[in-house]
């Protein structure tokens, strides 16, 4: 059973990643933020994707940078439907 996390704020943010044609596709993706360990973690809980800063600007930050990699590493193509 997962642990329950002590959620501070859920944010949506905006993010885009460039398929291989260099398209540029915008996503809108729902995070939670959280603290753990003195770190503040900012998490899209639908894409098991996570990262963390020193504060919750850093931790969002540092998510849509995350999230920009991962997304160019997959087929934008078939990818963007499931997140619309």
């Amino acid at each position: 059973m997962a642990e329950e996390k002590n959620v501070e704020y859920e944010a949506k943010i905006s993010a885009n990643a460039f398929d291989n044609k260099h398209n540029d596709y915008f996503f809108n993706v729902d995070l939670i933020v959280y603290q753990e360990d003195g770190r503040y973690i900012a998490q899209c809980p639908a894409l098991d994707l996570a990262s963390s800063g020193e504060n919750p600007t850093e931790a969002i930050q540092n998510f849509r940078e995350a999230f920009q990699l991962y997304a160019e590493c997959l087929n934008v193509d078939n990818f963007r439907p499931k997140l619309l």
